[in-house]
């Protein structure tokens, strides 16, 4: 009997998780960006366009493989840099909703 194609997933072996990302990749995904945040925070324009920003993510990509033991997806490492500033904005926002808790408190 042949097996019907259109299963999908079902009928593969689940996919394993990767290891979590070290410090250490977090850190230095951060130094990249910041050494190429003219091409990746830029507005598009003559000068930036979604290859240009897709080369560099290839590169900041390739360049934390070569430095980990886990290699990484372009997808991969793009939404944890996103998922980085994202944690960040929520950290900053908590601070200032927790000063303005203290600063507000009226004396008697």
């Amino acid at each position: 009997m042949a097996e019907n194609q259109d299963e999908g997933p079902t009928c593969s072996v689940p996919k394993k998780r990767k290891p979590n990302w070290t410090t250490d990749e977090c850190l230095y995904l951060s130094k990249l960006v910041d050494e190429n945040k003219s091409v990746l925070r830029s507005k598009f324009g003559a000068g930036v366009t979604t290859v240009k920003k897709r080369e560099t993510w290839g590169k900041i990509t390739d360049a934390i493989n070569a430095t980990s033991s886990t290699k990484r997806s372009v997808e991969e490492v793009e939404k944890k840099w996103h998922n980085i500033q994202m944690r960040g904005k929520a950290e900053i926002a908590d601070a200032r909703r927790s000063a303005k808790k203290k600063t507000v408190r009226r004396l008697p």
